[in-house]
């Protein structure tokens, strides 16, 4: 039952001698009434020597002692901010510490009606600035009611960038996410000025970011000697898949814009995927921790498995289908040997093409004539197979992950020490290394379409690479995908 909240500042005008309601009407029902309150607004931890009193009366408009009223502030919208409150309540008799700041969830308290039928707290204003409520509750009679307050936030002690490091598509916009904050992080109205650094992107008064050039950029915000810095990855317009390790979508594989948008799932349970000539994508379905077999993702979403259930094998990976219309993949022996083979996509004519003792990691020339992948001699080597006459060669030792571009001009690939990414030329020759690449890179690579960047799992990140100068775009919202490639 919820009952009547009456605030009478000033004193109990309608508490009669007796305790009993001096007029002469039916009883109104259950009824609190404040008598006495705190200031209604003020900022974060104020305090007040006024504590909240509440007088309750029965059904029957009677004013009783030795009722319990419970006093309790609820937690703030701000789900991050759960263990904080707008305001904090305690008993009369608490001690000082109990509104102290080491104690910022004093979230409850409770109280006996006196004589007089009133039951008080004290009540000091928190750290969550906005409006909070004390609700009051007479759990014998299912009264309840509230008291509501308005906390202001507290001086400015620094700037808050919600979206610090955030990713743009050239033709796109974005809005910097930023407002002067108190030393608890509420958010005061204090105006803010914007200033780019760079000159590949501009941003106006409110925030608005337009990008001029594909690039890294700072955004300097402030206020008054105050300043804080945004940084801002404007990426070249493409789409890229991978693997996604958490969130919704953990343990599917889905596509998206280079800024995060648009994003769709390619295939559910799947990792490993692959994008083929024509734009189909191969992903690799676990059966285990270590086997992984390779399935076409159909055009309504469906997978369908490519080897037969009779092969030899016991897991494929990297499965790429070239332009001479054969799938080529890594496939895996009982004993853990890998060798290359190639598949036709309705599982037919399976052959194996290399007998090393460990080969993987294929991935065929645009053109469909030459296949590069992992060879293990001493060490993983890149190697270029000449598909019609099966003659390698070797371009580079402690190289993995090799990826075709895909104007067939170059290939590049991972190393184990830095720097770590290497390009080369079609036929092997004139490696060397992407510059600005010593650290914080591990494989699987493929490049975009233009074949201008690569695109590759960092530490941080998915990351696009300048193969030209090695200028890296971090993709800052992408933490959680591994095993990224171009998407069709």
């Amino acid at each position: 039952m919820k009952g009547a909240l009456v605030v009478v500042l000033g004193g109990s005008a309608l508490v009669g001698c007796s305790g009993e309601d001096s007029g002469t009407g039916p009883p109104a029902g259950p009824e609190l009434r404040v008598v006495a309150r705190p200031q209604a607004r003020d900022t974060v931890q104020a305090t007040s020597l006024q504590a909240l009193v509440v007088e309750f009366r029965t059904p029957e408009g009677r004013l009783e002692a030795g009722k319990v009223l419970r006093f309790e502030v609820p937690p703030p919208p701000d789900s991050t901010r759960k263990f904080e409150r707008g305001v904090v309540v305690c008993r009369l008799d608490a001690p000082p510490s109990c509104l102290g700041d080491f104690f910022p969830v004093a979230s409850f308290a409770a109280d006996t009606t006196d004589a007089q039928g009133k039951a008080k707290a004290l009540v000091r204003f928190g750290r969550v600035s906005g409006p909070a409520w004390v609700v009051i509750t007479v759990p014998e009679f299912g009264v309840k009611d509230s008291v509501r307050f308005d906390v202001d936030p507290g001086s400015p002690a620094r700037i808050r960038v919600i979206n610090r490091d955030t990713v743009m598509m050239l033709g796109r916009q974005l809005t910097l996410v930023a407002a002067v904050v108190d030393r608890f992080s509420n958010a005061r109205s204090d105006p803010l000025t914007y200033r780019a650094l760079t000159s590949n992107a501009t941003v106006d008064a409110a925030g608005k970011v337009n990008a001029a050039a594909v690039g890294r950029t700072q955004v300097v915000i402030s206020a008054g000697i105050a300043q804080d810095t945004a940084f801002v990855t404007v990426a070249p317009v493409g789409r890229f898949i991978a693997a996604a390790v958490e969130g919704p979508n953990a343990g599917s594989v889905v596509a998206m814009d280079f800024d995060g948008g648009n994003v769709r799932v390619v295939a559910r349970n799947a990792i490993l995927p692959r994008v083929s000539i024509d734009g189909r994508v191969i992903v690799h379905v676990g059966t285990d921790v270590s086997t992984y077999r390779m399935h076409l993702v159909e055009a309504d979403g469906s997978l369908r498995r490519i080897t037969p259930t009779t092969t030899p094998l016991v897991g494929e990976a990297y499965g790429q289908l070239a332009a001479d219309g054969w799938i080529y993949f890594s496939g895996r022996f009982p004993d853990g040997n890998f060798a290359i083979w190639r598949v036709r996509p309705d599982g037919t004519g399976m052959e194996r093409l290399t007998n090393g003792y460990a080969e993987w990691r294929s991935w065929p020339s645009p053109d469909g004539k030459k296949l590069v992948y992992s060879s293990y001699v001493d060490g993983w080597d890149v190697t270029i197979m000449d598909i019609a006459t099966r003659q390698t060669i070797s371009v580079k030792k402690d190289g993995l992950d090799a990826a075709w571009s895909p104007n067939g001009q170059f290939i590049a690939f991972p190393t184990d020490v830095g720097p770590y990414l290497w390009v080369a030329d079609a036929d092997g020759r004139n490696a060397r290394s992407v510059p600005n690449t010593q650290f914080g890179f591990g494989g699987p690579i493929d490049w975009t379409a233009d074949s201008q960047y690569l695109l590759t799992r960092t530490l941080c990140c998915v990351e696009l690479v300048r193969v030209v100068d090695g200028e890296r775009l971090p993709l800052t919202f992408s933490r959680s995908l591994v095993m990224a490639v171009r998407a069709p």
